[in-house]
């Protein structure tokens, strides 16, 4: 029996709540969560753990979507970004 391959999908969003409600509904079909409140956890996260997805907040402070998106472009990352 083969087993089943883990979806990691980081969701960056500041604001909690929405982050996670998201997560709970995405944890409950068997996806595995990462969490970020900003760009630079984001950056962090996907520096210590493989993603295969991104949900990501375009107004987040210090640094949003789309520094965090340029980030991953400047530096060869290959994950699609909602």
């Amino acid at each position: 029996m083969q087993e089943k391959a883990f979806i990691n999908i980081l969701i960056a969003e500041d604001n909690q709540v929405s982050r996670e409600m998201m997560a709970k509904i995405l944890s409950s079909r068997g996806f595995n969560i990462l969490h970020a409140a900003d760009g630079n956890e984001a950056i962090a996260s996907i520096k210590e753990n493989p993603v295969d997805l991104a949900i990501v907040d375009i107004n987040m402070a210090p640094m949003g979507g789309f520094e965090f998106v340029r980030y991953l472009v400047v530096n060869g990352y290959d994950i699609p970004v909602v």
